[in-house]
């Protein structure tokens, strides 16, 4: 998981003044492998692929991002330390592995003895133009999922994992599901820096100034 780092504070001021949008650095995670931040999924959950490309949010139409696809899905994958797709016998670092990125990614769906997340991704069956889903989960015996529909083929597991090619399974679930969305960094423009730089001077300043009069 040394790949991936939260986006600084600065970067989300940035986002927040370009496009009004309530973004705090705990909503983008940047993988340094490929130069992608992915979007917290819990800013999305509860929205249809449709709703996120006709506005919700600004994501897709103000703030520079879209849907990810099953390449990138499984890129983000491997860059977590994930080398399975699913496993019940206590496979402790895939285990581990996948429970950071959902921390870092944000959960959908959980019981107090297992925790997910689900998105819908790029990938879309050729017939219908339904959109897949991905998911990544845990719980406490010892088990672990990271599955991306359309992507992954595994005969073992595609009738376990078919609910994430499923319209009916999405529509009653939706409650449940987000979206991963990713865009390229948003250069920060010197003036930010500069303000910040500024701001955090003037905090430590008036803090100085502040512990002498006390």
């Amino acid at each position: 998981m040394k790949k991936f780092i939260t986006v600084p504070f600065l970067l989300s001021l940035v986002v927040m003044t370009n496009a009004n949008a309530s973004l705090v650095r705990e909503d983008l995670t940047l993988d340094t492998s490929t130069g992608l931040e992915w979007l917290n999924l819990t800013q999305t959950v509860g929205q249809t692929y449709n709703a996120i490309v006709s506005g919700y949010g600004g994501f897709t139409t103000s703030l520079g991002f879209r849907f990810a696809n099953g390449n990138e899905l499984a890129q983000l994958r491997t860059d977590a330390g994930i080398t399975g797709l699913r496993s019940t016998t206590g496979d402790v670092s895939n285990i581990n592995n996948t429970r950071t990125l959902i921390n870092l990614l944000g959960i959908t769906s959980g019981d107090g003895h297992s925790f997910s997340e689900y998105g819908y991704i790029a990938d879309a069956s050729s017939s219908t133009g339904n959109h897949a889903l991905a998911t990544f989960g845990v719980n406490d015996i010892g088990e672990y999922d990271a599955f991306i529909g359309r992507y992954d083929s595994n005969s073992s597991f595609n009738t376990f994992f078919s609910f994430l090619t499923n319209p009916a399974w999405q529509q009653t679930n939706q409650g449940v599901i987000g979206s991963f969305l990713v865009r390229a960094p948003v250069p920060i423009p010197t003036s930010i820096w500069l303000f910040g730089s500024a701001l955090i001077g003037f905090i430590g300043f008036n803090r100085k100034k502040t512990t002498q009069f006390f």
